[in-house]
């Protein structure tokens, strides 16, 4: 017996075959039958075209029909997919690209300029590009001509294991360079089991894909789960507090995954949104308790608020508040899910009591195997089989997780992670800089904004606006500065790494920052 994501149409063909499976961000609804069809045409016609079993497929996309066909028709194939965050720079998907040994892009026309830039400096492993859409570049190929050739036909599931990799998520982590998340067919079965466990799914439910689709909070809390047993994915192109709300009342959402942002602009629409009856269940991290409390009063009067903590590396969430619990243990991100053990240990591995402030490590058969073409970083991750968050915390005596704050230096920006190597690397290229760091500033719009504090070189003019443009050449823009600070020193330690937490002490740091609170 196969374990192929594949499968899941498979089965719902015959018995979901017209419940709806994927309303589109225009409203076209596309029933099981419909989107098995099309996904044996795209795994037929990717195969004619020569993309074979075990290779790699980036998709650069926003959320679209052709997106989970390609999804689902790459797992068909035996293939991988590697869903690929639109907003990075042309630089930072080409080195994703090369990193993964990419095979084959398929890209839409929303993101084609920066596909075709990505992949001028294209891996030698890359054969096939794809364009979903009409006005394709010079040795592209046409996503409709691909479909068409392989329309009428049937493409067998292909045979896979549970520990075969299904998807690389790459995440900005905590070093200056990406890592590749490694999901595989087991972690997604298993996440499978905790979303309709712990949501209380059933087919009547309809995800509302409110986050893009190269995101876990997208495809896996719950999204795909909902095509694993016959609900139904409704996809936005647009994340606006108002054009979510719409969706949402036009198509009868029933649950969502909500960022800090687009939580604030709901409830700060004026006039205020209608009530939307229909939902009955909002996931969402680290929001404070007045601010979902407001949520409820104001726009979702019959949903359970989930508060939940989760990763990349774990396949979506790892706690969940319940609904038992959601007013007394409100700011909690409630009890593991289904599957899950986590547990908080002092540095050097050992378990905490109750109470007690330490490192969160989870383990289970949700969390990845390790990242891709990185096994030093992979054995970082792990201490005696359990996996290192990261993340600082605590669990109470009735066995409820609290997130306290972050140990790795990521900065959360509009519900997107920045990884402040990754910026300090760029802002070192400048030549004006002698040594730069990054931490998070508040910012009303996004949660949290880069805040580059960077040492002139020698006599050299610090120039705020030309070192954000430096960064925008290197960087995606919400990974920029917002601000860059000039100091004379950045305090560093014997060894000669930077001490993060002495940067937000520096005077013209800590009157800027208590300026900001």
């Amino acid at each position: 017996m196969t374990v192929n994501l594949s499968r899941m149409l498979t089965r719902n063909r015959y018995v979901n075959g017209t419940r709806t499976a994927v309303v589109d961000a225009v409203g076209r609804e596309y029933d099981y039958r419909t989107i098995d069809d099309r996904v044996h045409a795209v795994a037929a016609g990717l195969r004619a075209t020569g993309v074979e079993p075990g290779d790699l497929v980036a998709i650069v996309s926003a959320n679209r029909l052709e997106y989970l066909l390609t999804l689902f028709a790459v797992a068909r194939l035996g293939g991988i997919s590697l869903p690929a965050n639109t907003r990075l720079h042309p630089e930072e998907l080409g080195y994703v690209l090369r990193d993964a040994g990419a095979a084959a892009i398929v890209s839409d026309e929303a993101n084609r300029d920066l596909a075709v830039a990505a992949t001028v400096d294209a891996p030698p492993s890359l054969r096939h590009r794809i364009l979903i859409g009409d006005i394709v570049p010079s040795g592209w190929l046409r996503f409709g001509d691909l479909e068409a050739r392989g329309m009428g036909t049937v493409h067998p599931d292909a045979h896979v294991t549970l520990e075969q990799t299904q998807r690389i998520l790459y995440t900005s982590g905590t070093t200056s360079r990406p890592k590749g998340v490694r999901i595989t067919n087991g972690n997604t079965i298993a996440n499978h089991l905790a979303q309709i466990t712990e949501l209380e799914l059933t087919k009547q439910d309809r995800f509302l894909v409110s986050t893009p689709m190269y995101h876990v909070s997208a495809l896996d809390a719950p999204g795909l789960t909902m095509l694993y047993f016959g609900g139904s994915l409704l996809l936005s192109e647009g994340f606006t507090p108002a054009e979510l709300l719409r969706l949402t009342t036009e198509h009868g959402a029933t649950g969502m995954i909500l960022p800090h942002p687009v939580i604030r602009g709901m409830i700060e629409l004026v006039p205020p949104p209608a009530a939307t009856a229909t939902v009955r269940w909002v996931v969402h991290a680290g929001v404070p308790v007045p601010e979902i409390e407001q949520l409820r009063d104001r726009v979702f009067p019959a949903a359970r608020m989930v508060e939940s903590l989760g990763m990349t590396e774990y396949t979506s969430g790892i706690a969940y508040l319940d609904a038992r619990r959601e007013r007394e243990k409100a700011g909690s991100a409630g009890l593991p899910v289904l599957l899950a053990e986590i547990r908080v240990v002092d540095p050097e591995g050992r378990p905490l009591p109750a109470g007690e402030v330490g490192e969160f490590e989870v383990r289970g058969p949700k969390v990845t195997p390790g990242y891709h073409a990185a096994p030093e970083a992979t054995a970082a991750a792990f201490r005696d089989g359990w996996f290192r968050t990261g993340d600082a915390g605590r669990i109470d005596e009735d066995g409820y997780v609290w997130f306290v704050d972050r140990l790795k230096a990521m900065i959360r920006s509009g519900g997107e992670n920045v990884a402040a190597a990754e910026v300090e690397r760029v802002l070192l290229q400048h030549d004006g800089i002698a040594d730069a760091a990054v931490i998070a500033m508040p910012h009303e719009r996004w949660g949290e904004a880069p805040l580059a504090v960077v040492v002139a070189r020698g006599d050299a003019t610090i120039d705020e606006a030309d070192i954000i443009e430096h960064c925008r050449g290197h960087l995606a823009r919400y990974k920029c500065p917002a601000k860059v600070v000039t100091v004379d020193a950045l305090p560093r330690n014997h060894s000669g790494k930077l001490v993060k937490q002495d940067v937000a002490a520096l005077p013209p740091i800590a009157a800027l920052l208590g300026s900001l609170a």
